[in-house]
């Protein structure tokens, strides 16, 4: 069975963690950009974004005890030119953004800014008086114009955090299986809150971030899912999701020994 985490910068902490040897699961790991639902195999668990699960549903299951949590503030942000209350309607421009964050715009666009979407693109030649941005580049003041934190706009409408990425296992786990994949996600979590001051260094060196910015941005995440985390993932899956154009419909969370 392979571990495969995806590489942002919400992960990071994982990720560095696992490079610089501070973290040390018991498995064979593959860290990758860009992880899709696609890449992940039947007998695969996988850290990956929220926006991905919907495509996992059927042959995983999710285990609360690793996830990325943003708790009032996140690394997903809006930029208009003009103050978002000015802008009517406009095509929404997703630079960099995964399928969490583009859930979390779609979730926040109309129902907390009034601003009625034309359409998701990704074209860099797109006309959008809105561009959502996440990672690196959305920690990075802009040089004009308005910067919305999409994490803390879902917090005011919702009061629930935003769920950025997700713990999957496979749905076939055995009872032996899935407890060693507890004990995993378990060491994980833990050992990114007890080694956070060496790998914020390490995700300072590699994004060339001030060290400050990622301490508040880290100081707002949590590594697992509670039970109002639940609530808070599942709303974000469907009411992101309403269209259906980010994956397949998330009606019930599934948790591997819950069923």
């Amino acid at each position: 069975m392979r571990l495969l985490l995806d590489e942002s910068l919400a992960t990071m902490p994982v990720t560095e963690g696992v490079r610089g040897g501070l973290i040390a699961p018991s498995l064979e790991v593959e860290i990758r950009l860009g992880l899709k639902a696609a890449d992940v195999g039947p007998d695969d668990a996988a850290l990956i974004p929220a926006g991905e699960y919907g495509a996992l549903q059927e042959t995983h299951r999710l285990l609360p005890q690793l996830a990325v949590v943003f708790d009032k503030t996140g690394a997903v942000v809006m930029r208009t030119p003009v103050r978002p209350d000015e802008i009517e309607q406009s095509s929404i421009r997703l630079i960099d953004t995964r399928t969490s964050a583009e859930l979390l715009a779609r979730a926040t666009m109309n129902s907390f800014f009034g601003i009625l979407p034309e359409g998701y693109v990704r074209d860099d030649t797109a006309d959008a008086q809105v561009v959502v941005v996440e990672g690196v580049l959305a920690m990075t003041p802009p040089e004009a114009g308005f910067n919305e934190d999409l994490a803390r706009a879902w917090f005011i409408l919702t009061s629930e955090a935003y769920v950025s990425d997700v713990f999957v296992i496979p749905a076939d786990a055995t009872n032996a299986q899935r407890e060693d994949l507890t004990n995993v996600a378990l060491s994980i979590s833990a050992a990114t809150v007890e080694q956070r001051r060496e790998i914020r260094k390490r995700v300072a060196d590699a994004t060339g971030l001030d060290r400050d910015l990622l301490t508040t941005l880290f100081q707002a995440t949590r590594w697992s899912l509670s039970t109002d985390d639940r609530r808070a993932l599942l709303m974000l899956l469907q009411l992101g999701n309403r269209s259906g154009e980010v994956g397949p419909y998330v009606s019930a969370l599934r948790f591997a020994g819950e069923e």
